[in-house]
């Protein structure tokens, strides 16, 4: 079914008299071609894309690292019983940009809306799920737009839309986090942590550069590909408590479905990777 009313695919044509830039045609079947881009990305964070020596590593390992995340379960934290505050929760919002929303459809600008009720309802809602570890269902679905790369209209990158709710809440527990891993970290780990961003490295590496040889790593789809227990099993050694639950439920059981011109996909559920958020800012990680 061809979705161009005549009036539309005339106004395209003129634009192209005009010299133009036209808008792209719709796809015959938005619906199909929606699911084989949600079946797409399903595959490669799907523990099959994985190298069989890798597969086995992680196979033999499981154990040991189920093990110590137990531990790191069970064993209390300073910040377990700190109640979210609200400042934590002004400062998340300060960071909000203007972002859509998930299916939900809540926006920041509800949310802010919210704290201004009596008794703060969303930050009694946090410290709930702070209690409790762990989030509501519809926090961990996302849904997932591709957007044309610049420059290269005919390659398609994902975008993950989550809830507004979730990522404030998530500001607030990777401040937490950051606070209490931070010390353990490597002074030479660049890039997600403030006042060391990729462009300190690379000014580092500059100065150094008779010093040492400069190598550049970039790892396809690493975010895509990221062991749930992997993370975990080295958060736990450097923290404990509700925090190891929180990014625990956070990475478990998520869901996502495409949307392409209109139409959605069917769900898929991830085994690997991590939604954008938490674990995968914007900003690119360097090491030297």
């Amino acid at each position: 079914m061809d979705h161009r009313t005549p009036l539309a695919e005339v106004s395209r044509k003129i634009k192209i008299v005009q010299g133009k830039k036209a808008s792209s045609p719709l796809h015959p079947d938005p619906t199909k071609k929606s699911n084989e881009l949600m079946q797409e990305w399903a595959d490669a964070s799907s523990y099959d894309c994985l190298p069989l020596q890798v597969r086995s590593a992680l196979a033999t390992n499981a154990k040991n690292r189920i093990g110590k995340i137990e531990a790191a379960l069970l064993d209390p934290n300073v910040s377990d019983n700190m109640p979210i505050t609200e400042e934590e929760l002004v400062g998340s919002l300060e960071k909000a940009s203007s972002s859509a929303p998930g299916t939900d459809g809540v926006t920041y600008d509800g949310i802010r809306f919210l704290t201004t009720i009596d008794g703060n309802p969303v930050l009694r809602l946090y410290n709930m799920i702070w209690r409790g570890g762990r989030l509501p269902t519809p926090w961990k679905k996302a849904i997932i737009v591709p957007i044309p790369k610049p420059g290269n209209p005919g390659s398609l990158r994902p975008i993950s839309l989550t809830s507004c709710l979730c990522k404030c809440f998530e500001r607030i527990v990777l401040n937490r986090l950051l606070y209490s891993i931070k010390p353990q970290l490597s002074s030479n780990l660049y890039g997600f942590i403030p006042g060391r961003s990729t462009q300190h490295c690379i000014h580092r590496g500059l100065a150094g550069i008779r010093k040492r040889w400069n190598v550049f790593i970039d790892l396809k789809a690493a975010f895509d590909r990221a062991d749930p227990s992997v993370i975990l099993s080295q958060l736990s050694n450097m923290t404990s408590g509700t925090i190891i639950r929180i990014v625990q439920d956070y990475l478990t059981d998520r869901h996502s479905r495409g949307y392409f011109e209109g139409a959605y996909s069917r769900w898929e559920h991830r085994e690997l990777g991590t939604p954008r958020g938490l674990f995968s800012p914007q900003r690119s990680s360097t090491h030297l």
